[in-house]
């Protein structure tokens, strides 16, 4: 596999000097399959980097693989996910409680909508609904522009007023977040509401979850960079709030800065030696897990769950790189595998669950659990749950 990438090393957040912080050598890329064949060659590694900006307090891939490649081939909707429809749900609550005359406004615009999965909740609402996204996808009644993000140009919107602007789980894939942020806020006027919601650095350091690293997510705002980026481009926080449902979400409404409003938060810095320890005891926990399940897994183990961050996980687990089976529902993915892992992915049977399982899907936490809810009810012998906080 062969992707064009580039360095960065000044802050994508703040465009400060920054320090590598974690060398993250032949790192493999995820949610690129192959047929399953015999003979196998592994490919869809590159070696990256983890940066740290002391600055703002962001971490970020200091390799960027093509974006538009990615997206190009990019297998995932928010229905098929259902750690994703649990975020929606949640991300839907918080619009709720927050947003005050929600009848007041005119239009949805949902910047990273992929299958128009969210807007689809507001179909009855009388509101005109856009969907910007390369992959925009969904019913005739919402309009789709198919738009890479790196492209985008929102300061059409501006003569739409009264309007709600939605961005869920996009921010940590673009590449220029200032230039992505400006555009929003080119959008917005006085009137209007921005909620996002995105991957944060302090759940990831809190609870020591870097197997969710991956080159998809090149940027991981703490509260601190995301508050300083948006009021840099005229945007102020609100409310604000953490959920670790999926990846670790850090959830905000936002609106343009004017007299008389003003940011209520003061968010702490996060330190760069705090993410270090914790990445370092991640690879402690790993290390010594991987030791102890080595022997009940090396002969007849398998494991449950294609998701697409299993090869990251295989990166710290290497016990999976010795798999032969990965059981997955999703009947999209038997008898492929991943371009870097040899296991074969086949749907399940009675007879798997005599074996050592292991659940291989845990990138989030409703993921995890339900898959282990899953192989309990079946009367799996042997259940094997490699995560630090579920």
């Amino acid at each position: 596999m062969r992707l064009n990438s580039r360095p960065q090393d000044k802050c994508p957040a703040c465009q400060a000097n920054t320090h590598q912080l974690i060398s993250l050598p032949a790192y493999p890329v995820t949610e690129f399959y192959e047929p399953w064949t015999q003979d196998f060659s592994p490919s869809g590694f590159f070696d990256q980097t983890l940066r740290f900006c002391d600055e703002c307090s962001h971490l970020f891939l200091g390799t960027v693989l093509d974006a538009k490649f990615i997206y190009s081939n990019y297998l995932t909707t928010s229905a098929s996910s259902a750690g994703a429809l649990v975020c929606l749900d949640n991300l839907q609550a918080f619009i709720q409680k927050n947003l005050v005359n929600f009848d007041r406004f005119s239009t949805i615009i949902d910047i990273g909508g992929n299958d128009s999965s969210l807007l689809s909740r507001y179909a009855n609402l009388g509101k005109k609904l856009i969907n910007v996204d390369p992959n925009a996808t969904g019913p005739d009644y919402i309009e789709h522009m198919n738009v890479f993000f790196e492209d985008m140009e929102l300061s059409q919107f501006r003569t739409i007023r009264n309007k709600v602007v939605f961005c869920s789980h996009t921010l940590e894939h673009v590449e220029d977040p200032a230039k992505f942020i400006n555009e929003i806020s080119k959008s917005l006027n006085d009137e209007d509401v921005l909620f996002m919601q995105f991957p944060s650095l302090e759940s990831l350091t809190r609870y020591m979850r870097f197997d969710q690293v991956c080159h998809q997510h090149i940027n991981y705002f703490s509260l601190s960079s995301i508050s300083r980026l948006l009021e840099k481009m005229g945007l102020v926080i609100e409310q604000h709030e953490f959920d670790e449902e999926h990846f670790g979400t850090l959830r905000l409404m936002a609106r343009r800065q004017s007299a008389g409003r003003l940011s209520g938060i003061q968010p702490p810095a996060i330190e760069r030696h705090s993410v270090l320890s914790a990445y370092e005891r991640f690879r402690a926990f790993y290390a010594a897990l991987n030791q102890a399940i080595h022997p009940l897994f090396e002969r007849d183990g398998a494991g449950f769950g294609a998701g697409l961050m299993v090869p990251t996980l295989a990166y710290h687990l290497s016990v999976i790189g010795q798999l032969s089976y990965i059981y997955d529902d999703n009947k999209a993915k038997h008898n492929n595998r991943f371009v870097n892992l040899k296991a074969r992915i086949l749907p399940p049977d009675p007879s798997v669950y005599k074996k050592p399982m292991m659940v291989t899907s845990i990138s989030t936490k409703s993921a995890a659990r339900a898959i282990y809810r899953k192989l309990a009810n079946e009367g799996a012998e042997y259940i094997v749950m490699p995560i630090i906080c579920s």
